[in-house]
């Protein structure tokens, strides 16, 4: 028969499903059935090192158990993660949704493909060790939070918050404060009474999270009219902690100045500071020294020591994108009769178009604007563009920050008194008008300053700020064929492609190796505008005419990603020189008249054409 008489069996099928979100591929292993998410993680940013992306994920129902969930890269090395919250369907140990937090080390404008595996049955959880780790000290009762750069001891107290913390160094750890927040409030009365940090009382600590990657710490605290509510967040293998103040105040009429504290700290700690607006001063010997405008970032370091920490104020408020928008107005928009200048201003936009995009990929892919390859495409030339990116990043968004006109700080003042440096924002009066005020600051540790400029700040500011973006690949895909098949007989194979997210193209396509061929030439189907919900199912008809085993890979496609999946395949030619062995699973109840299950009853099986004996066994107490 020719291959063109041959018939090819196809059917499509769109359903409404449940909706779901980033389901990529179906594998098999020994004993339990994977199935995947696929993600992209973009970083998008000049900067390398170890980085933190968030990812949201949605099942549907009965899909992925529950603490089934690992993390792969493309290589196949296990990448830490931490679940950071979950939903699970009523009534089961289902996920219905969850947020991920996984650390994965990334290079200037890299990518990196990522697999998210779960199965529908338990099996043992991934667990990680990293440099973050919270333990009791057994003698103390302190209970302790460190990584590779700080330790910091909460106190086991009501009247204590965090009692010490301490800076990792090369030459051993350095206590830089003790009794003292990371950051808090202080306040002048109108009466001309104080109240400081070290005024708090009913202090209590709660750790709202622990895990490998990230340790969140709410402490409250209160003094006369005044509570004060504080969140750190903690890092694996990051030198930055992440804080939130806020302040509420049952009477702000009676308060005359605010100060937000930095820093209550042994005068012989650091001896120098270094600040965003350019200000670099020796301040062994200074008494009282204020600074306005107040930085947008300080460091206060000890040159002999090596060591320093950092504070960056509401880092929220620097928006990249909308600064490079400027940077690039200013460029353009400026005349000079030179060619030169006209080539490079072209340059420059379009430098900054393609760092402004790689930003937002995330969501001008998902719309349909862009696809995966206009990414990677911005990514290659951001890197030949590097040092000219880096240009306009350090002279421009350097000089608009630190003009900001901050909403709450009026300036920085560094005063010592009674053995103790101090240092603290002043706020704007504006913040007293209101009975809760909250602010933000970074909190980083420099254990080894050798080299540390301003420069490298901005770099380590950006760093923390410049998040990876993340593309999940928003459909599911699967491939049903037998493992096992016989020469020149035919076979089905089935594709199911179901659509988590509205996607503006879709291509299938089955690839089948030399040897196994379609029923039809038809192997690719492309679609487009596919709904989120939809499902769709693709059957082809194969034949194979050489033995061997063999991969059959279903491949998809879409704007935002790709999926490609295996199954094995053998083909044998059938043996006709002996009788073929049948097998088969069969299952036989003993039983007495009454229904009663019958033990321990000889059970034999006959082949009624051979009349062979095919088996025997001894039923259980069940009578099976």
């Amino acid at each position: 028969m020719s291959r063109s008489l041959i018939p090819i069996l196809l059917t499509l099928i769109c359903l409404s499903l449940m909706p779901g979100l980033t389901l990529a591929t179906d594998n098999e292993s020994v004993g339990v059935t994977l199935s995947s998410r696929k993600v992209l993680i973009v970083n998008p940013s000049p900067f390398s090192g170890p980085a933190f992306a968030t990812l949201n994920v949605s099942f549907l129902p009965g899909e992925a158990y529950n603490a089934t969930l690992q993390i792969y890269d493309h290589l196949g090395n296990e990448v830490p993660f931490q679940l950071i919250n979950a939903s699970f369907f009523p009534g089961t140990l289902y996920y219905k949704s969850c947020t991920l937090r996984l650390l994965t080390p990334l290079g200037a404008w890299s990518h990196v493909n990522m697999t998210i595996t779960f199965t529908k049955e338990a099996r043992k959880p991934m667990l990680f060790n990293t440099d973050l780790v919270v333990y009791t000290d057994n003698v103390t009762g302190n209970v302790i939070v460190e990584n590779t750069f700080y330790k910091v001891i909460f106190g086991n107290v009501s009247t204590e918050g965090i009692r010490e913390f301490l800076v990792k160094t090369n030459k051993g750890e350095v206590s830089i404060f003790t009794q003292w927040p990371l950051i808090g409030f202080s306040l002048i009365l109108k009466n001309g009474s104080v109240i400081t940090p070290l005024d708090y009382a009913n202090i209590t600590y709660t750790f709202l999270m622990k895990g490998p990657l990230e340790v969140i710490v709410r402490l409250n605290a209160s003094s006369f009219f005044v509570n004060m509510t504080q969140f750190y967040t903690f890092r694996a293998y990051s030198p930055v902690i992440d804080t939130q103040v806020i302040l509420n105040l049952r009477d702000y009429s009676q308060v005359d100045t605010l100060y937000m504290p930095l820093i209550h700290t042994p005068i012989d700690r650091f001896d120098y500071i270094l600040a965003s607006n350019g200000l670099g001063n020796d301040i062994s010997r200074t008494a009282m020294k204020s600074y306005r405008p107040a930085p947008f970032w300080l460091a206060l370091l000890s040159r002999e020591g090596g060591y320093g920490v950092g504070y960056q104020y509401n880092c929220t408020r620097l928006n990249l994108t909308a600064t490079l928008d400027l940077i690039k107005r200013n460029v353009t928009e400026t005349w000079r009769p030179s060619l030169l200048f006209k080539i490079y201003k072209e340059h420059v936009s379009r430098v900054i178009d393609n760092a402004t995009f790689v930003m937002k990929a995330s969501r001008l892919i998902k719309s349909g604007l862009y696809d995966v390859e206009d990414l990677l495409w911005s990514l290659e030339y951001l890197k030949d563009n590097t040092d000219l990116y880096e240009d306009l990043l350090f002279t421009n968004v350097t000089q608009r920050v630190t003009v900001v006109n901050f909403t709450h700080v009026k300036r920085l003042i560094l005063f010592k008194g009674e053995g103790y440096s101090n240092v603290a924002y002043q706020l704007n009066e504006t913040s007293l008008n209101t009975n809760s005020l909250g602010l933000s600051c970074k909190f980083m540790i420099y254990n080894n300053i050798e080299g540390l400029n301003a420069t490298k700040i901005w770099a380590d500011l950006y760093r923390e700020l410049i998040r990876p973006v993340s593309i999940l690949v928003p459909f599911a895909l699967s491939l049903e064929a037998p493992p096992q098949v016989e020469i020149d007989k035919f076979f089905n194979v089935s594709a199911k492609v179901t659509l988590l997210e509205d996607i503006n193209k879709l291509n299938v396509t089955l690839l089948h190796p030399e040897g196994v061929e379609l029923a039809s030439d038809i192997h690719i189907f492309n679609f487009t505008k596919v709904k989120k919900g939809e499902e769709i199912v693709i059957n082809w008809t194969l034949i194979p005419f050489y033995e061997g085993n063999y991969t059959l890979s279903l491949f998809a496609s879409s704007e935002r990603g790709d999926v490609l999946v295996e199954k094995p395949l053998t083909v044998q030619i059938p043996f006709p020189f002996s009788r073929v062995s049948l097998k088969y699973n069969l299952t036989v109840v003993s039983i007495d008249q009454e229904g009663r299950p019958l033990p321990h009853v000889m059970i034999r099986v006959y082949d009624n054409r051979s009349g062979l004996l095919v088996g025997s066994n001894v039923t259980d107490i069940n009578g099976t």
